[in-house]
């Protein structure tokens, strides 16, 4: 028989809270998708086929969701030298960190709240998650068009 931890009573408050603040973000946005239980927490997909995973920590929220799939050329050191400059210091991206899938195949934007928030704060983190993914979306795209060496040098 193995051993399990029992959920506290604020980690049950917490995945209340998941729940609920992403219910009210549907509500509020109007979106055709219902929140899924996935393995690590909650998922949910925005306009356009954007797939967001929300996951608890104890106290705050962990967000992640893939970027792009990594290239398979030989500008692949050029564009992962890029990010991580963009990662340094936080200068292109925020609170968030752009880092590889469990697989190594997927570049992934996360970001670590490990604070408790209200609805308010959620909406405002999860805003500039947003903002910061579409535009690493894209500025990879661009990237890879490119074909030269990074814009930092």
């Amino acid at each position: 028989m193995r051993w399990r931890r029992k959920e506290t009573h604020a980690q049950v408050n917490l995945k209340m809270y998941i729940e609920e603040f992403l219910s009210k973000l549907v509500e509020e946005f109007r979106l055709d998708q219902n929140v899924e239980k996935a393995d690590l927490g909650y998922r949910l997909t925005l306009p356009p086929q954007t797939e967001v995973i929300f996951s608890e920590l104890f106290p705050g929220i962990f967000i992640s969701a893939d970027l792009v799939e990594k290239p398979a050329d030989r500008n692949q050191e050029d564009l992962l030298i890029y990010l991580m400059k963009a990662n340094l210091l936080e200068q292109g991206t925020g609170a968030s960190a752009i880092g590889l899938s469990n697989d190594k195949e997927v570049f992934c934007l996360s970001l670590s709240h490990p604070f408790d928030l209200d609805y308010r704060l959620f909406k405002s983190k999860l805003e500039e998650f947003i903002n910061y993914l579409n535009y690493w979306n894209k500025e990879i795209h661009r990237f890879k068009l490119r074909k030269t060496r990074s814009p930092f040098g």
